[in-house]
């Protein structure tokens, strides 16, 4: 009987994190559209980058070379987010009255919130690039 490590590599443990982070986000996104549907304009396009992301999951977890590399574009397209609430805050920042509707506390999690997924996406995009890990998402040789 053939056991898992000769049909498949285990992946770096740096990539089943990146996993693990990638189906955390994915069920706080599925919570997120369920509750608020009105924050998200178009919902199907949610739920469609949902579901990519959930296949690029798997693959990066069988250790496919496209995984790989849509993980990174994902985890890029995901400043967007960051972006858009640095530009809620300048909104906020020259309106005093909206300002004044938005609890401190709130912003100021979300600021923190922010810095820490920039540097979670910083380390992702310098983990996937690394040599170790590109060399793992390399086809094996074929064996006669």
């Amino acid at each position: 009987m053939l056991s898992l490590p000769t049909i498949m590599k285990r992946p770096p443990n740096g990539v089943l994190v990146i996993a693990i982070i990638d189906v955390v986000f994915a069920i706080a996104k599925v919570v997120q559209i369920a509750h608020f549907p009105e924050d998200f304009g178009f919902p199907w396009i949610a739920v469609i980058f949902l579901l990519f992301n959930i296949v690029c999951t798997a693959g990066l977890v069988m250790l496919q070379n496209w995984a790989r590399r849509a993980s990174l574009v994902l985890w890029v397209l995901s400043l967007n987010g960051v972006a858009q609430f640095m530009s809620d805050l300048r909104l906020m920042a020259d309106s005093p009255a909206l300002a004044a509707k938005v609890p401190t506390w709130k912003v100021e999690f979300n600021v923190v919130w922010s810095i820490c997924c920039v540097f979670l996406v910083v380390w992702v995009v310098w983990y996937l690039c690394q040599r170790h890990v590109r060399d793992a998402f390399r086809k094996a040789p074929s064996q006669s």
